[in-house]
């Protein structure tokens, strides 16, 4: 303590309630222009908390994606009956299995976050709230009894010269205050704690995450791969499919063909070259090569049917794998930010608790040192003070802002529109 100045007492009082360094409590919050409902800047702006609200929709949106593949091996039955995807289990037998476990797996590890994880962000928003208000309260909102209180008392006029410190009233306005201190910097240091374990939850995710992308990759693999592909099974389904509508068509002009033939060869039996034997003859033929025409042509027909059908249901499946490895992807680059935050919320408030409790200690010592540093600082000291109060207030804004985005911001930008899954 000796070997600091009055000055550099003050100085360090004065950073450590409100830091100039723009690494504390100013980064809980940003300030972002309000837009109105016709997406017209309004010439305001307001405070937003660190974990955005839309980052936030988000990851729920993504959630809510995840929620909507199958959970059951029925589920995934009734979108993708394994009945109609002959051609997918001919090219990889275990493949369509996989696959369901693959979908199964997503959902269930979007159900565990949706349960366990997600509330906590709110939580987490909320703990910083309360305790933005606490530190309002005990900065400005207690009257004399606050910390502000105390500080105008303890630079009196009274206390301008040295010795003057040595009264009952100094000390007891300098212990009070360090208490002050030292209750913010312990209360603090317990919101820090407390947002790393419910970040915990939160970010355990991502091995949930990394898990689920390591069984996508392997799906996803095993459908565009370079060797016995679904991508080549679906060229070649397609070309079935043509060949199937071309010999339809061919047979259809045929039976026309031999169909006129043989309606004509019933006047040919009465002609007298042709005989009763010959007329018959060519009546029978063209009427089996009718029949047989017409016999292959709604053989073909079904079978393009069931070739459309299969490809559908193909195409469809292989839709829901890409959108399975979206969603992943997406939810992985937003859980990699929400960590950032996450992280930065934990590091002002132990930050914030630490320097508070090194205040504490150096009001504590209701010395000459204190009393001049405080004499000489007083203006930094009161202006830090309601420095601090105005950032904790925009802290309590932008958490109300991001508790009520449930209720009056979802939607609030085009990437919270949850993705179509099924």
């Amino acid at each position: 303590m000796s070997e600091k100045t009055a000055e550099q007492l003050g100085d360090a009082l004065a950073s450590a309630i409100h830091s100039q360094d723009g690494k504390k409590l100013s980064q809980l919050t940003e300030d972002v222009k309000v837009i109105d409902s016709n997406g017209n800047e309004t010439g305001q702006t307001k405070p937003r908390f660190i974990l955005k609200p839309s980052a936030y929709l988000d990851i729920k949106a993504y959630i809510a994606a995840g929620l909507a593949f199958p959970a059951t091996a029925e589920d995934f039955h009734t979108l993708h009956p394994k009945e109609n995807l002959k051609k997918l289990t001919e090219l990889d037998a275990t493949i369509y299995e996989d696959t369901q476990l693959a979908m199964a797996g997503i959902h269930k590890s979007s159900s565990d976050f949706n349960t366990t994880a997600l509330p906590n962000f709110r939580r987490i928003t909320n703990e910083a709230k309360q305790y933005a208000n606490t530190a309002i309260l005990q900065l400005t909102g207690f009257g004399k009894g606050s910390f502000q209180g105390l500080l105008k008392l303890l630079t009196d006029n009274k206390y301008s010269k040295p010795g003057s410190e040595d009264t009952d009233e100094f000390r007891g306005a300098s212990q009070a205050a360090s208490m002050i201190l030292l209750n913010l910097g312990e209360e603090s240091l317990k919101k820090a704690q407390t947002i790393e374990d419910l970040s915990k939850t939160i970010t355990s995710y991502l091995t949930t995450l990394k898990t689920d992308k390591d069984r996508i990759d392997g799906i996803n693999q095993r459908y565009s791969g370079k060797s016995t592909t679904l991508t080549t099974g679906l060229e070649k389904l397609r070309a079935d499919i043509k060949k199937a509508v071309e010999d339809a068509n061919e047979a259809d002009a045929k039976y026309k063909s031999d169909k006129a033939t043989a309606d004509n060869a019933v006047y040919y039996i009465w002609v007298p070259i042709a005989g009763w034997i010959a007329g018959t003859t060519v009546l029978m033929v063209h009427n089996k090569r009718a029949q047989e025409a017409h016999d292959k042509y709604e053989a073909a027909k079904k079978t393009q049917a069931e070739k459309e059908t299969e490809k559908l249901y193909m195409e469809r499946l292989i839709v829901d794998v890409e959108l399975l490895d979206s969603q992943n992807k997406n939810i992985a680059k937003l859980m990699d930010s929400a960590k950032t935050a996450l992280e930065g919320i934990r590091k002002i408030f132990e930050g914030i608790g630490n320097d508070l409790k090194e205040a504490s200690s150096l009001m504590g010592n209701a010395d000459s040192l204190l009393r001049g540093g405080l004499w000489v600082r007083q203006n930094m000291l009161v202006d830090r003070v309601n420095e601090a109060v105005a950032d904790w207030r925009k802290v309590v804004t932008a958490a109300d802002d991001f508790l009520d985005a449930e209720a009056s911001v979802l939607g609030i930008t085009d990437s919270v529109v949850p993705p179509k899954v099924g």
